[in-house]
């Protein structure tokens, strides 16, 4: 049903790329998170799109894209891909204070299991 309600928002608004980005994840979440390679192409697509690289993380424009590079952060995870995770997470902790409560907190939660993960407790502290 959730596919179908995207699915048609795209229909309606082609040049959204939340939409497009909501629905990567909808199907994600759908193959029991067994499709990770279709999600990072996606998300990779639409970081093109939005013309935004991590490094270049320094604004406003980008607390309205957090949600592209949380994503991100959450895919190398589970590709096991950890120092890349922190360094994108690490990046959108910079900008942690405009966000939502809820999503401040996944944000945290990722970072502290990534350094948990990476034998670096000391960081995980600090947030």
């Amino acid at each position: 049903a959730c596919l179908q309600h995207l699915n048609t928002l795209q229909d309606i608004n082609k040049d959204d790329y939340k939409i497009t980005l909501n629905t990567a994840v909808a199907e994600f979440c759908k193959s029991n998170q067994t499709t990770t390679d279709n999600l990072r192409q996606t998300l990779n697509q639409l970081k093109n799109q939005v013309h935004s690289v991590v490094e270049e993380m320094d604004g406003l424009d980008d607390v309205e894209n957090s949600m592209l590079y949380y994503n991100q952060a959450v895919i190398l995870y589970h590709l096991r891909q950890y120092t890349e995770a922190i360094s994108v997470g690490e990046k959108l902790y910079q900008f942690i204070e405009p966000f939502e409560e809820k999503f401040a907190q996944a944000v945290c939660f990722l970072l502290v299991d990534l350094y948990l993960l990476t034998y670096q407790a000391e960081k995980a502290l600090h947030l």
